[in-house]
């Protein structure tokens, strides 16, 4: 079995015209050297990064534990992406947009939130495998997809701030997230992260597309993709300026 977990990169780079919405491109190139351990890395920034999170014990406990299902190549895109990272079960690769390559802080971030969604690959094969026998439908098994990555980001962000506050990770490796489920998943629809789960849940469930996907954004299917955009960046804006929003960026200072 064959999944992507598809990390969205406007979560990163919270700025104007971050949306992308283009398909997924899946021919990529692989060439990987082996860094240490059961991690594979090509570029030197990669095995970098590696090192720097096995400074820490929370994210090299984290490594150990993604390794327990086997071996993980780790390489840079040689073509564009529209999302920041990706996590292919089937082939055990984390594969990061090479645009990202010129930061470390963003690369630690996004390798650590791909571990996270590595070690949580026994949750999604179960869930697979509920869609296989048809036992989940298609509004389930999306939204309890996205309820796990929103958990790894979380986890993803508590290891982040104790590697920046002990000196470890550079200052840049911060992730400004949604807390709210309810408005990460709405924005999670509207960029066209979702969409690709209800692709791969329609591939494998003997309901297929008869089992139609709802969502919680009342008219998506209808909206342009100005529109989308446009209030997904409200979405994201809006949570920033409230009191949960305000409250993490001084907790955090960011």
């Amino acid at each position: 079995m064959k999944r992507w977990i598809l990390f969205v990169c406007f979560l990163v780079l919270p700025k104007p015209s971050i949306f992308n919405l283009e398909p997924l491109h899946a021919a990529y190139q692989y060439c990987s050297y082996q860094a240490d351990g059961s991690l594979k890395a090509k570029h030197p920034i990669l095995k970098k990064t590696i090192c720097k999170l096995k400074e820490l014990p929370e994210s090299n406990c984290l490594i150990e534990e993604a390794l327990k299902g086997g071996s993980i190549d780790v390489s840079l895109a040689n073509q564009g992406m529209p999302f920041s990272a990706m996590w292919n079960s089937g082939e055990r690769k984390i594969v990061v947009d090479a645009k990202t390559g010129d930061d470390q802080g963003e690369v630690l971030v996004n390798l650590l939130f791909e571990l996270t969604n590595a070690v949580s690959e026994p949750e999604y094969q179960a869930l697979y495998k509920a869609a296989q026998n048809g036992r989940i439908n298609c509004d389930e098994y999306v939204e309890t997809v996205e309820r796990i990555e929103h958990d790894n980001m979380i986890d993803t962000v508590n290891i982040l701030t104790k590697g920046v506050h002990a000196g470890i990770f550079p200052k840049s490796a911060q992730w400004s997230i949604i807390y709210n489920f309810s408005t990460h998943y709405k924005i999670q629809q509207l960029t066209g992260h979702s969409l690709f789960i209800v692709k791969e849940y329609h591939d494998v469930s003997p309901h297929g597309s008869h089992n139609c996907y709802r969502g919680t954004v009342k008219n998506l299917k209808k909206m342009s993709r100005s529109e989308k955009v446009y209030l997904a960046e409200f979405l994201y804006s809006d949570y920033f300026r409230s009191t949960h929003g305000l409250e993490y960026r001084k907790n955090n200072k960011v």
